[in-house]
């Protein structure tokens, strides 16, 4: 809340490179980060609420990006990615479907990771690897634990 990130070109830059906006068209990301900025102070977020939001915003429907809004405004809510699909075995939605078909297998498919998540977290296994993550990485011992499984999912790759 301490700076508007509709505005902030530094904000916008790291933001970009950390989460890949920078693909984007600049009156998209000019969307994008004024509704990042408009959802901001409402801590409760949902990620139904930035889906549609974004969807009304631009005319498209960003499973991806309307989680990474969510993500940054609620610390404890997963990123909805290809590469945490895959590696909780969740099937991407298909994206020949009219938009409102899209949003709702979107909205789905995110529950499925939240369902995911909560089921992670209360394994014995999961205690382990946070405990190795904050070892490992105790510049980052301030993340929330979702966070952190946002992170290691995202980086298992092949």
């Amino acid at each position: 809340n301490l700076t508007d990130v509709s505005r902030d070109e530094r904000y916008q830059s790291i933001f970009n490179v950390f989460y890949g906006t920078s693909r984007r068209s600049s009156d998209w990301r000019h969307k994008y980060y004024t509704l990042l900025e408009d959802l901001k102070s409402d801590k409760l977020t949902e990620y139904p609420q930035a889906l549609n939001a974004l969807y009304n915003s631009t005319g498209r429907v960003e499973a991806s990006f309307a989680s990474k809004i969510v993500a940054t405004i609620r610390p404890e809510k997963p990123v909805y990615d290809s590469f945490v699909l895959k590696n909780l075995q969740l099937n991407k939605p298909a994206y020949y479907k009219k938009a409102d078909e899209k949003i709702a297998d979107a909205v789905r498919t995110y529950g499925e990771i939240e369902m995911s998540y909560d089921c992670a977290r209360h394994s014995d296994l999961f205690s382990a690897l946070m405990t190795e993550f904050d070892e490992h990485f105790p510049k980052f011992k301030h993340f929330t634990d979702v966070k952190k499984l946002d992170i290691f999912l995202w980086q298992m790759r092949k």
